[in-house]
């Protein structure tokens, strides 16, 4: 029953990037998947340093993205963060069952960890979602993982750009690691629906 979802995070599930051309079944079934959080004005949501296990969408409401004193960016209705813990807890999960030849396990352990500080700037809803449960819906939904790997590209890169080092050194091993990257992200992932993807 699509009425248990609010208009509100119909309207963040649809314009959120990493959600792009999602037909309203899956958006349905990530929602169930998410917790509700509401957070406070001033009210700390992520630590840097912390182990990433989740993400976050902001369905209502405005957080402030912080690196040490500097306000690099507000996030407010459809946009997310955390993203690229769905993307490195995958690659660090590919490096393990190659780490004979990859190397560099210390970089992607530490990309794993928080770069930023994220708080509420108002009372702000959000819906929390693991790793866990996004990655299972990888299988079903190749759109998804075509978007989580965009995103998550585009927030190391980001990261990059805000001085980050640990994404500076998560970038280098992933851009020796792209091909077998790509590959894994879709295992599993029938090959109908991928070919799908492909084609559109």
């Amino acid at each position: 029953d699509y009425a248990i979802i609010t208009p509100a995070t119909w309207r963040a599930l649809r314009a959120c990037p990493l959600f792009a051309n999602l037909d309203d079944k899956m958006l349905e079934i990530i929602a169930s998947m998410g917790k509700r959080k509401l957070i406070q004005p001033g009210q700390q949501i992520i630590k840097a340093g912390d182990r990433s296990n989740c993400m976050y969408l902001v369905c209502t409401g405005v957080v402030s993205c912080m690196v040490g004193d500097h306000e690099v960016k507000k996030l407010s209705s459809g946009q997310s963060f955390g993203d690229v813990a769905v993307y490195c807890d995958h690659i660090y999960k590919l490096h393990q069952e190659h780490s004979s030849f990859l190397g560099d396990a210390d970089a992607l352990d530490k990309i794993l960890t928080r770069t930023a500080d994220i708080f509420g700037v108002e009372v702000c809803h959000l819906m929390e979602l693991s790793v866990k449960d996004m990655t299972s819906l990888f299988p079903r939904s190749p759109r998804l993982v075509y978007n989580v790997v965009q995103v998550g590209e585009a927030q190391l890169d980001e990261a990059v750009a805000n001085n980050s080092d640990q994404a500076r050194a998560a970038k280098r091993i992933i851009s020796r690691l792209h091909p077998l990257v790509a590959a894994s992200f879709m295992r599993g992932v029938p090959s109908d629906l991928t070919a799908r993807l492909l084609d559109s």
